[in-house]
This record gives structure tokens, sequence and C-alpha cells, in this order.
């Protein structure tokens, strides 16, 4: 599902045919603000006692391992090159100012665009951008300083760049990076259209250099796969299954002191690294890297990448999956992202869940977390027990429990005044 999104967000960011940039902004939570809007959902008339305190030391421990992700696209018209290469991405470069028109045009385009796509999207006003987009970049900070040890706005600021990309990559793999680093900052990913006769151009440069190593004995398996990778990717982009564009994937993570922002910095790129990301700590010149990172402005030369739509989708930094909406009920974390899980049933169009396992996977424990958290926000519950395995969970909500050894029910048998 979370790859389903995030290719649909994908063909909505190549169709508007326009320079983008996916823009997420990480923060830890407040366990204290957690445990309070925890309790807001509890009914409090049906559960109290022991299992009250541990499900909000529950909530807040969540929420003191999790991050809030709040996720932006900022549209540039006019920003680069027909080969995807934006103006003001090398350090003489200069950014071309778009006219109102232009700006109001792809805006247009953008809104009509996610509309047929299905994707809910909103379009802030100019005093929300500033407070919500802005603050904490470069573009609206009031005071910036920069060293060869790092950037310094209002909070300390380590600037990392991707230069080169793994030979696979998932879904969810940079989410991922940011959740398990607890990470707090901005990660953007520029995502630039170019020409498809600069694509193609690069994609045959790229085989017949591949083709040249394997006649001439040098090349290996990889370079055979690799051919062979190119070959069909030729075909696709023939066939228009495929897009080509530059792409940049910037991060600017943040901390009070300059320990916890090396020290975030460190975990950042162990992370990326080892899932085979090229990444440098950007330092110079001046504050160009900041600027990299920040809304509407130019990616770092040296971080674009030319691949194709399918490759960037998998690197979108964008939490979207039926198990990310915090409204709901908290059921664990999420393994593929790293993220917490919430799902309540009443979400369901049928309002039923199956829970899917091997032995010992943890079936019934998910079944008796699900089945406390619905009682505790209101909902009342029927269980069938043929093993006697619930009766500690129901004593603790203040049920009433029946032990079928003792009492044999029969739900379909028609009373005797009936």
């Amino acid at each position: 599902s979370h790859a389903r999104f995030c290719e649909t967000l994908m063909r909505w960011l190549v169709g508007v045919e326009c320079p983008a940039q996916v823009i997420t902004t990480t923060a830890h939570l407040d366990r204290s603000e957690a445990e309070r809007l925890w309790e807001e959902g509890v009914d409090r008339g049906r559960v109290g006692g022991p299992l009250l305190e541990l499900e909000r030391e529950f909530a807040g421990e969540m929420a003191a391992a999790s991050l809030h992700l709040t996720q932006y696209v900022v549209w540039a018209p006019r920003s680069a090159r027909g080969d995807g290469v934006p103006f003001g991405s090398g350090l003489l470069g200069a950014a071309v100012r778009a006219s109102r028109a232009d700006a109001e045009r792809v805006l247009d385009a953008a809104l009509r665009l996610a509309r047929d796509s299905g994707l809910e999207v909103t379009a802030p006003e100019p005093a929300d951008i500033d407070e919500q987009l802005l603050q904490g970049s470069l573009l609206g900070c009031a005071e910036a300083a920069a060293s060869s040890r790092g950037l310094w706005m209002g909070d300390h600021v380590a600037v990392l760049a991707v230069t080169a990309l793994p030979p696979d990559v998932d879904h969810g793999d940079v989410v991922d990076v940011l959740q398990r680093a607890r990470a707090s900052g901005t990660c953007s990913l520029h995502l630039v259209p170019a020409r498809q006769e600069v694509v193609r151009r690069s994609l045959r440069r790229h085989r017949s250099s591949l083709r040249t190593s394997l006649r001439e004995g040098r090349g290996d398996v990889d370079a055979e796969v690799a051919l062979a990778d190119a070959d069909r990717l030729q075909a696709e982009l023939a066939a228009g299954n495929a897009t080509g564009l530059q792409l940049a994937l910037t991060l600017a993570l943040r901390a009070r002191t300059r320990t916890e922002c090396e020290e975030s910095a460190e975990r950042v790129g162990a992370l990326l690294t080892g899932r085979g990301f090229a990444v440098v700590r950007a330092t110079v010149p001046g504050l160009l890297p900041a600027l990299a990172a920040a809304p509407g402005m130019a990616p770092l030369r040296r971080s674009l990448q030319l691949t194709t739509d399918a490759v960037a989708a998998r690197l979108l930094p964008v939490l979207g999956t039926p198990f990310s909406d915090p409204g709901q009920l908290i059921v664990g974390t999420n393994l593929r992202t790293g993220a917490t899980a919430y799902l309540s049933v009443w979400t369901r169009s049928n309002h039923n869940a199956l829970l899917v396992g091997s032995s010992g996977a943890g079936k019934s424990t998910a079944a008796k977390t699900m089945l406390a958290r619905h009682c505790m926000a209101g909902a009342t519950a029927v269980v069938l027990d043929p093993d006697s395995e619930y009766e500690p969970l129901i004593t603790l909500l203040g049920g009433s429990y029946v032990d079928l050894a003792d009492t044999s029910i029969n739900p379909l048998a028609v009373g005797r005044d009936l």
C-alpha cells in the first residue's frame, strides 16, 4: 500500500511537468502532550485501574520514540534547463525568476491533477507558508553562520548530500532511516524533468561502455546484469512506460547542541551508507548547502542523479499507508518504515480485520491489543474464547467473563419464550 501511494504521488509530480521539491520536516513528539491526547480518547466509564496507567505510559513511550512528519511539495517553474540541471545548482549559477502567472498556472495544474489522482492536497496561505515551511530554513531564520565545522541557524545544522544511489532501493527506505535515527530536521528530494533525448543519450553511453567492457573481457556477471537492465530500461523509455528525470536528495539535520547535531548526522549517514547510498557531509561553500534543502532553492550540483520516475518513487521521503493516521488507535510499529502503526476497525469498509501469521508470530497478542484499545475507546466487545485465554484481559477491562467449560452457550438457539 505504501508503494502504491508513492507511485501515485510520483505520477502526480511528473504529470505537472515542472521542477518540484518534496520536503519532509521531522520533529520529535512531546510525550506529555501525547499522553494528554490519549486520555481524551478514553472512555473512563468503561475502564480504569492498572490497564489505564499501562496504556497511558505506552502512548507516551511511542510518542517519545517516534517522529512527527509533515510533508510539502514546492514547485519551481522555469528553474532548470532542458537537461534537468537547475540554473542555481552550481556555485556561479543564477536562479531564473518565474512570473506570478507561471506560478499560478503550475499551482492550478497541480491541484487539478491531484484531484484526478485521488490525492488530498492543500495549498497553504502565504502566512502559513512563512510559519510552517520557511521557519527553520535558511530563508526564514533571522541569523545564520557557516564554518568548516557546520552551520548555525538558531540550532546547529548538519547537511548531508546523497552523491550516488544504491543498486537497489525499496519504497520507504528514506523514511525508515529518518525514523530509526530519530533525526529532526528537513529531508528534501528535488525532482527535475529532463528531455527524454538527454536521458536516452546518457543511457546509450552507459550501454556502450558496458558492451565495451564485456567485449574486452573486463566485464563480470554484474556488468552483464547491468547491461540487461539498461536494455530493458531503453525499451521502457521507448514505449513511454518510464520517464527520465534528475533528482537530488539532501538532508538538513538540526539539534540544540553541536554534539547532538554531529551524532544525528553520524547515525543518518551510517544508516544510508548501510543501504548502499553514497553520502557526503556538505560544509562548503558557505551557506549554499543549507540553501540546497531550503524550499524552492536549487540542489547541490554534485548530488544530481539522472534516473527514472520508478526509482524516484522509491526515494520519496513520505509516509502514506493505511496505518499512519494518528487519529486511529495505536497497534504497534510498522516494520517496513519504522513508524508507529495505527488501526481502527471502524475505518474499514466492513469493520473486519483478519490477522494472519505463523505460529508464535503474535496473532493472539495483536488481537488482545486491538480488543483492549477499542474497548477503552468506548466499543462494546463480545469474545468467543474456546481456549479460555481472554479472562485476565476481560477482567482488566471490567467486563463479564463466562467460562465455556462450565456453561454451554448456543448463540443460535431460540429462546423458550419466543
